[in-house]
């Protein structure tokens, strides 16, 4: 975050918290950006083009344990600007 300008935000589910339950959260505002490659991957992506940002779905696993970055089992979101910090800059 810069100031009030959010460019990036992680959000982490608990594990019985169930994958298609937060799916079904981001669909119901962004589903028409969900990316057609991702439907069978464990990952899944929402390319917001209009708004320039991304958002991805995944389930932590034992690396991202290992990393202290979330246990294994959780969902994870990740909001993303497209150019990152600079979308807070003032023109």
């Amino acid at each position: 975050m810069n100031g009030d300008c959010l460019y990036a935000l992680t959000a982490v589910y608990d594990k019985p918290v169930p994958l298609d339950q937060v799916k079904a959260a981001i669909n119901a505002r962004y589903g028409k950006w969900a990316l057609a490659q991702f439907a069978d991957s464990p990952m899944k992506l929402w390319r917001v083009e209009s708004e320039k940002f991304a958002i991805s779905l995944s389930v932590a696993d034992k690396e991202d344990e290992k990393m202290n970055f979330a246990d294994a089992g959780t969902k994870k979101v990740i909001y993303i600007a497209f150019s990152g910090r600079s979308a807070c800059s003032v023109p």
